[in-house]
């Protein structure tokens, strides 16, 4: 026998309100329920008042919002952000939490039933558990790279092909962190002096720095993500007023602090460019809610999600950026700690030097084209970066001791 589909009844309540109706006015109560297609028994209930006439929909999502879901994982999934189960929940619960609603489920994240339920009603979606990847598999291939660069332009050019002709139309942001005890490298000492000394913060934190920038080199403001719930006694924009400040727990990037940034920074800032536009950003959790994917499509910019394992190979601020920034921060640190040890308090004014200072060369052009990015073309990607397969197979092999490596590759 079928179970009984409790969730989405045949009948209405209007046509449940219009039984009661025939009943009160003198109708049979079971073939009244038989005239209006509603179980004997519900309608026993809802007459005797042992079941609500309106009952709270079980539904935690409206249509609406069940589209935009679906939406985001279509786009998303076409633009290189593949979903686990887990950061599928992930992002639901973000969503749930910037649209300020509570839920019966733990910390406002999805239950597993959920996930099941989800996946039942949209076949059309598929997705795959999570695999672990060990250091051996997670190495890169020229195949992969040039794959990729092969969707990516198919994907870009389906939506405006004139984007790779325009450097100020293509964008990388990415994320780096800065530490407060930074050392400026070696110093001298006599050779029979075993202890040398730096003036330096003892603290072990770490702040991260989102920083963004086009082919044509214009940076917008970067965000400075400090650790903590509160700033007590400083406000760090007011000595880097161009600049994003967010806080998180650890001060790592989050969901809601990219979203904010995309909204209050990026898209003002880049309001004279012409769109579409496209921003490539490394496949993190935090780049991925349906809040900044909707804001990005209101907006026309393409989201697009650079290969895994390929910072050091495809993101232009780690190929050609970041290396002279921290270089600077060094530098910064040293001036800084002679007059007063960074903290997280001096942090935004010592970072303000080493970011400007960095901003100021001709750095970003040199960066998109070593990553083949702007002009559109692989091959000036430093393969050298990229392990050949004989490696990888000498890497997989050399991983199971049991396993001798094969005649020629010793």
């Amino acid at each position: 026998m079928a179970a009984k589909n409790q969730h989405n009844p045949k009948w209405t309540i209007e046509q449940l309100n219009a039984a009661i109706e025939d009943v009160n006015n003198g109708a049979p109560k079971r073939k009244n329920a038989e005239k209006y297609a509603i179980p004997w028994g519900t309608f026993s209930d809802k007459l005797s008042g042992r079941r609500k006439m309106e009952e709270q929909s079980k539904t935690v999502f409206s249509k609406e919002e069940v589209c935009e879901i679906l939406n985001f994982l279509k786009m998303t999934s076409a633009r290189g952000f593949g979903k686990t189960k887990d950061e599928l929940l992930v992002v639901v619960k973000n969503y749930l939490d910037q649209k300020g609603r509570e839920t019966q489920w733990e910390n406002n994240k999805p239950s597993t039933k959920w996930f099941r339920l989800f996946r039942k009603r949209h076949p059309e979606i598929v997705f795959r558990k999570p695999q672990l990847l060990g250091k051996q598999r997670a190495l890169i291939t020229k195949r992969d790279i040039l794959d990729w660069f092969d969707q990516m332009t198919n994907v870009v050019k389906e939506i405006d092909p004139t984007i790779f002709l325009e450097p100020e139309r293509i964008y990388n942001c990415d994320e780096s962190g800065f530490s407060l005890n930074a050392l400026s490298g070696r110093v001298l000492s006599y050779l029979d002096n075993n202890f040398v000394y730096q003036v330096g913060s003892e603290a072990k934190t770490l702040i991260t720095a989102l920083v963004c920038c086009s082919a044509k080199g214009h940076y917008t403001w970067p965000i400075l993500i400090y650790p903590g719930t509160q700033f007590r006694g400083f406000k760090p924009q007011e000595v880097f007023e161009q600049s994003f400040i967010g806080r998180s727990e650890n001060g790592w990037i989050t969901q809601n602090l990219f979203y904010e940034w995309l909204k209050q920074v990026f898209v003002p800032q880049t309001a004279h460019v012409k769109k579409p536009l496209l921003l490539l950003v490394d496949g993190h959790i935090s780049h991925q809610s349906v809040q900044a994917s909707k804001l990005c499509d209101e907006n026309n910019i393409v989201l697009y999600c650079l290969p895994p394992h390929s910072s050091h190979i495809l993101q232009p601020l780690d190929v050609g950026v970041f290396k002279t920034m921290k270089s600077e921060w060094k530098k910064a640190v040293k001036r800084q700690n002679e007059t007063e040890i960074v903290t997280k308090r001096t942090f935004a004014k010592t970072f303000k030097d080493a970011y400007e200072t960095t901003i100021a060369r001709p750095l970003a052009d040199k960066a998109f084209r070593a990553c083949g990015l702007y002009p559109l073309d692989p091959t000036n990607v430093d393969w050298s970066k990229v392990v050949s397969g004989v490696a990888q197979v000498i890497l997989m092999l050399s991983s199971h001791h049991s396993l001798h490596l094969p005649m020629g590759l010793d």
